[in-house]
């Protein structure tokens, strides 16, 4: 997700844009400035898809800095999935967060952990 992309990304909380580390997509990406812990999240909500499996990346930057337990809640009408990543490695990577096996995937949401940055996802068929 690019965090410029109103249709599909919902913010809840406040987000700071920033471009100071490389890695992510678009001109800029949202961090949470570490404030206000498990306040803020970014969901990506994708339009279009049809019935089918999918699987769901995400991207951000990393920095030592950067929080070491982030949690991506992977969500389909009948299965919430969860995934931990730790944001002070792969940056600027696409790593795969996983493909709920049953039906489309409504929506990828990344909480705040330790202090994340808002991160950018994207569904594969």
């Amino acid at each position: 997700m690019d965090n410029a992309d109103t249709a599909a990304v919902t913010l809840t909380g406040t987000g700071t844009a920033s471009s100071s580390v490389g890695g992510f997509v678009g001109a800029d990406y949202l961090h949470d400035d570490n404030t206000g812990k498990e306040t803020t999240m970014a969901t990506f909500q994708p339009a279009g898809l049809t019935e089918g499996e999918y699987e769901v990346y995400a991207r951000w930057t990393a920095a030592p800095n950067r929080a070491s337990a982030v949690p991506f809640e992977i969500r389909t009408p009948s299965v919430v999935a969860s995934v931990t990543v730790d944001q002070r490695t792969q940056g600027g990577e696409w790593v795969r967060m996983g493909a709920p096996d049953d039906g489309r995937i409504a929506a990828a949401e990344s909480e705040r952990g330790d202090g994340c940055g808002m991160v950018g996802c994207t569904v594969c068929g």
